[in-house]
């Protein structure tokens, strides 16, 4: 028997339920960084958390929001106080604002911390560890070049 739940139309996802808000992106962000930091990979943390890969997936990308128990069993897993998954996120207004920094799943644990600790700069910090990042990549790259022959 069909009823009018069977019989009617599905309206479409609102806007608000297709878009990932800020604080799950910032806090999945957090979660990614921590885990890479520490060398655990993704099934191995699900497994210890109880949910699925592909869930710890949608955790890390903000796609789904992490209940406060699951981020309080998260937490202790990676060893960090609840706050950690927070640090950094900008107010409510600042919140809402489409610019929130990905991060590639394909960073080594060495590259997610010095990326953790570069946002913890301030900007004249950042702009210094900036230039003299690409200062010692021009020089090393100008060494290539004399080394293979084709500076003299």
């Amino acid at each position: 028997m069909m009823t009018h739940q069977d019989t009617a139309p599905r309206l479409a996802p609102s806007k608000d339920q297709t878009e990932a808000h800020p604080i799950d992106l910032h806090v999945g962000e957090r979660v990614r960084l921590k885990r890479k930091e520490l060398g655990i990979t993704q099934p191995a943390l699900a497994t210890q958390l109880k949910v699925s890969f592909q869930q710890l997936q949608k955790y890390e990308r903000g796609f789904n929001r992490i209940s406060a128990s699951k981020l309080y069993e998260i937490a202790g897993a990676l060893d960090v106080p609840i706050g950690y998954f927070f640090d950094g996120a900008k107010g409510t207004a600042a919140a809402a604002s489409p610019k929130v920094p990905v991060v590639p799943e394909t960073l080594t644990a060495e590259e997610a911390r010095l990326l953790e600790d570069f946002r913890r700069l301030k900007p004249e910090g950042r702009k210094f560890v900036t230039n003299a990042v690409r200062r010692l990549a021009a020089q090393k790259a100008v060494r290539q070049w004399r080394d293979a022959g084709a500076l003299t």
